[in-house]
């Protein structure tokens, strides 16, 4: 095969693959973007997710059939942009809850532009001694 021929084909690859990450690649979708961290200590896990310029107002945080579901929204604040590189639209990031969780105490607060969701962990019984009559 010749040197032209090799380096035509793969142009044309390149090009295809180009075209289909693309393609596959949703637009203006905030969640790839949006960076998450959970923590486990003895007491509880921590979900933080960075939603920068989102309010309390659009963000909504629930608990169903043991996930964690926290779902966001971040609007396009300046869409006669010259130039944006600020992403916007949908977040949602899901998570399954551990057997362990205490789901009546849950806590979420909002800081600079962080949101962390603070889930208890239900407390283990302690062995108990019975004493023979």
């Amino acid at each position: 095969m010749s040197t032209a021929l090799a380096l035509n084909e793969r142009n044309i690859f390149n090009l295809f693959q180009d075209d289909l990450r693309e393609f596959l690649t949703p637009t203006k979708v905030y969640h790839e973007a949006t960076q998450a961290q959970v923590i486990e200590n003895e007491k509880e896990y921590i979900y933080f997710t960075d939603l920068p310029g989102v309010t309390k107002d659009e963000i909504k945080i629930e608990v169903e059939n043991n996930l964690l579901h926290i779902r966001a929204h971040r609007k396009n604040l300046h869409e006669d942009a010259l130039y944006n590189s600020v992403d916007f639209g949908d977040v949602h990031h899901s998570y399954r809850l551990k057997k362990d969780h205490n789901g009546s105490t849950i806590k979420a607060k909002l800081e600079n532009g962080v949101l962390q969701v603070t889930i208890q962990k239900v407390e283990k019984p302690q062995p108990i001694e019975i004493s023979i009559e």
